[in-house]
């Protein structure tokens, strides 16, 4: 007799695998929250006011930052071989040398609270604001462009493949694109529905990928996207290096979305941030546990272990290191939320 353990997601049930995950705590109150894959083979992430840096081993290294309650939030590798991190209670712009030296550049208008920050297809680095965005060169000379509104602190950015910057937090469900030179241009991702974009991501499908409240938008074209129902959207999403699109989601979960709209959901801890590592896991901070941790993707099942619809099950693979063999199913729960399904030769 095998037991089987199945989940729903927006109608299509998944199986709910469970991956090795490992954690490195924190000091007490560090809460972690943005991540990303520094240019030194280290995951660097934003603390309350320090940056951390953590080998791929689990060795971990803590910097403070020279302003104090700074606040920090996103978190970026440059093109010049620094971290480039923003800290929206110090109205600052700052950046770490990989051994741990901090500069720091005052933005110019006072409380523009910086979030968002990714490094641009220009050479550049790019951050969201309270009123706009902003653009800082390597050196650190400042340039702001107002968008006309207020831009929620959730809001992301995402470089595009058509060398200009993409970004979120516009009212009436558009989103935004700005040029180099400072250019913006306003698109409706959907009409009817006053929904406010939020995580943006360039896929590795060559599709914009957006997250609103409720669910998650493929943005093909101006005025073309295709609707992915999920319960809790994040703010946050990160391509792997599996070719597919990740995200953290509340109550415990770690979620990966092909390109074709198909969801696995990975039992997880509170995750906030989350990106791919240089040792080909994906990486991700536990605010609430002061913990940074890896899913093991060598862990992860095949995608193609089960193929599942709402009345049927296919089980493929080798039986007990045999060829498959015919087998019976009877499911003896479903809802919404689960399937459990028994299958006997």
């Amino acid at each position: 007799m095998l037991l089987l353990t199945l989940g729903v997601l927006s109608g299509t049930p998944v199986l709910l695998a469970q991956p090795t995950i490992t954690e490195y705590p924190l000091p007490a109150a560090s809460s972690p929250r943005a991540i990303t894959k520094g240019p030194d083979g280290n995951l660097w992430f934003t603390e309350v006011n320090k940056i951390g840096k953590i080998t791929t081993s689990g060795v971990i290294t803590e910097y403070a930052i020279p302003t104090a309650n700074s606040g920090l939030a996103g978190i970026t590798a440059g093109p010049d071989g620094n971290i480039w991190f923003t800290e929206p209670s110090g109205n600052k712009i700052g950046k770490i040398s990989p051994d741990g030296v901090i500069v720091e550049y005052p933005l110019p208008a006072a409380s523009s609270s910086p979030s968002s920050i990714i490094a641009g297809p220009d050479g550049n680095l790019w951050f969201i604001e309270a009123t706009g965005i902003g653009k800082i060169t390597n050196s650190g000379v400042l340039t702001e462009y107002p968008s006309g509104q207020m831009v929620p602190s959730e809001s992301q950015l995402a470089a595009g493949r058509d060398g200009n910057v993409w970004f979120t937090g516009l009212a009436s469900g558009q989103i935004g694109r700005i040029t180099p030179s400072g250019a913006i241009t306003e698109f409706p991702l959907f009409t009817g529905l006053m929904l406010t974009p939020l995580g943006i991501i360039q896929g590795p499908d060559g599709n914009l990928w957006v997250t609103t409240t409720g669910t998650l938008w493929k943005f093909t074209a101006p005025g073309s996207a295709v609707p992915y129902y999920i319960p809790t959207p994040p703010s946050v999403i990160t391509t792997g290096p599996d070719g597919n699109i990740w995200f953290p989601k509340l109550f415990n979960k770690i979620v990966k979305l092909t390109t074709n709209g198909a969801f696995t959901e990975y039992a997880a801890p509170n995750a906030d941030g989350i990106v791919a590592g240089p040792d080909g896991n994906m990486w991700f901070t536990d605010p609430q546990g002061d913990k940074v941790g890896k899913l093991i993707l060598s862990t992860v099942p095949p995608d193609n272990l089960l193929n599942l619809s709402q009345t049927s099950l296919t089980f493929s693979g080798p039986h007990n290191g045999s060829p498959p063999e015919s087998q019976t199913l009877s499911v003896t729960s479903t809802t919404t939320a689960s399937f459990t399904a028994a299958a006997s030769s």
